[in-house]
């Protein structure tokens, strides 16, 4: 399932778990806490009361000391009632201020019972300050040491209820929070433990379901890296290691495509070498000129598959680029009409015309480019001059029913092969030159060898006559001699037909 989130939902998540963790274990410290001011306050509350209790008992003590001394001294009045009356005061105040503190269980009515031990206490000293002043010192002695001593037992017997209540309260709580920080302390540890479990197993899983796609991404690149460029299946995941994943599978097969483009130029480029190294060495054993543009065509178009390959030549006046050659069946109903392109028109006289090859990937784009009826299917052309030196002597013409089919290698390797064919042209030319002067030389020698064959002049004069007319095919061929006399003699015919 975490496969189909995001990297950010699950270090989200991650975060997540662990912030509900923390929260968790803060509102367990924060109980614990709770707990701890509880018992802290529960004791506080309990010395307090104490304490409260103890003065209490205290000012009770100094009521009854004062009350004793007034009846050892015989004295009512002066510092003796004001004494006594600001004491009994004081005890009022502590007991009106013991009732409005919290109190432990039924201490409540411990508080009321001694409020009222305390409205007697009041009315015991009134009642004996009073019978004092009427001279009756007997009579308070009496009440004294026996309403009032009975009083304060009671006062000391619930005061010790008290304090046993208090204290009992306080042990209570005190038990109760212990308890409670004991659950707490286990809960706390259970959650830390949880948490290192939980946190472990959650970063467990979301680092494999990141490293484990990673790792199957690293293995297939590493494939690319070294040429193995199978298909490559991307994974399922719906995450950015997914995306990755699809595309780098895109870019593989991009790379296995560019490859194999590749791998074909290569040997497309290996074969171009080799078809112009053989036709460079064809090249070099051909001197018939008719032979040698029909073989290059031919080489041309097999290695190549062009849709058309022509050969243009220039006419001895310069002006028109005769087709000497050219594949297929147009290229024989071409040859056989004479076709031929007047220098400077179309892409073929321009490049004969600035002996620079031309390209032309879209021939519906360039206003030069002269269609051919016989030719419907061109899309793309090249035009490479075939230069010896600087002098022009035809035109190289490949065409292809392919839009963008030709390249500039594709130039290249043509004006490669235009410049083998313009020199073995040349060789072709030089050749029949040579040939037609030796046989000239071997006609004339032969000749020769006749005429010096003969006895008398007019034996010489026939040979000459008939071999002259068989080499000129004339119908009729004649000598004229001249002597040197002003009157010319007759003309020696030889007088036969071819």
């Amino acid at each position: 399932m975490l496969r189909n989130f995001s990297l950010g939902q699950r270090i989200g998540l991650g975060f997540l778990l662990i912030g509900l963790l923390v929260l968790l274990s803060s509102g367990l410290g924060l109980l614990f806490t709770n707990s701890v001011t509880r018992t802290i306050n529960a004791t506080q509350t309990g010395l307090q009361q104490f304490d409260d209790l103890a003065h209490l008992e205290r000012t009770w003590a100094d009521i009854a000391a004062i009350v004793d001394r007034m009846l050892l001294s015989r004295q009512t009045g002066g510092a003796i009632q004001e004494d006594l009356q600001a004491t009994l005061t004081d005890f009022n105040e502590q007991l009106a201020a013991l009732s409005s503190q919290p109190s432990f269980n039924d201490n409540q009515a411990r508080v009321e019972t001694l409020q009222l031990l305390g409205g007697q206490l009041t009315e015991l000293v009134n009642e004996i300050t009073a019978v004092s002043r009427q001279g009756s010192w007997s009579r308070a002695q009496v009440i004294r040491h026996t309403e009032m001593s009975s009083l304060q037992r009671r006062f000391d017997e619930n005061l010790a209820e008290y304090r046993t209540n208090i204290q009992g309260s306080v042990d209570v709580a005190v038990a109760e929070s212990v308890e409670a920080q004991n659950f707490l302390r286990l809960i706390w540890i259970g959650t830390v433990l949880l948490a290192v479990v939980v946190g472990g197993a959650a970063s467990y899983s979301v680092m494999r379901s990141i490293t484990r796609p990673v790792d199957a991404l690293i293995e297939q690149t590493r494939r690319v890296t070294q040429r193995d460029f199978q298909e490559f299946t991307p994974l399922t995941n719906q995450d950015e290691i997914g995306e990755l994943s699809r595309a780098f599978a895109e870019m593989t097969t991009l790379l296995r495509e560019s490859y194999g483009e590749l791998e074909q130029r290569v040997a497309d480029r290996t074969r171009a070498l080799l078809t112009s190294a053989q036709v460079s060495r064809q090249l070099s054993t051909i001197l018939n000129q008719n032979q040698l543009v029909t073989e290059v065509v031919t080489q041309i178009n097999t290695a190549f598959h062009y849709y058309h390959t022509h050969i243009y030549l220039f006419d001895e006046a310069k002006e028109n680029l005769v087709m000497v050659s050219g594949t297929g069946e147009a290229g024989r109903k071409m040859l056989d009409q004479g076709h031929k392109i007047e220098k400077g028109k179309g892409l073929v006289g321009r490049a004969a015309v600035t002996a620079v090859p031309v390209l032309v990937s879209d021939v519906t784009q360039e206003e030069d480019w002269l269609p051919n009826p016989l030719l419907p299917d061109t899309k793309s052309e090249t035009a490479v001059p075939i230069l010896v030196g600087e002098e022009v002597l035809g035109v190289l013409d490949v065409q292809h029913n392919v839009p963008s089919g030709l390249q500039q290698e594709d130039v290249d390797l043509l004006q490669s092969i235009a410049n083998q064919l313009a020199i073995a042209l040349r060789n072709a030319q030089l050749y029949a030159e040579a040939d037609k002067r030796a046989q000239r030389e071997a006609l004339f020698r032969r000749i020769n060898r006749k005429i010096l064959s003969t006895t008398d002049m007019e034996t010489a004069l026939k040979v000459a006559i008939r071999e002259v007319g068989q080499i000129t095919g004339a119908a009729q061929t004649s000598v004229r001699l001249t002597v040197a006399s002003d009157t010319p003699s007759a003309p020696q015919n030889g007088g036969f037909d071819e």
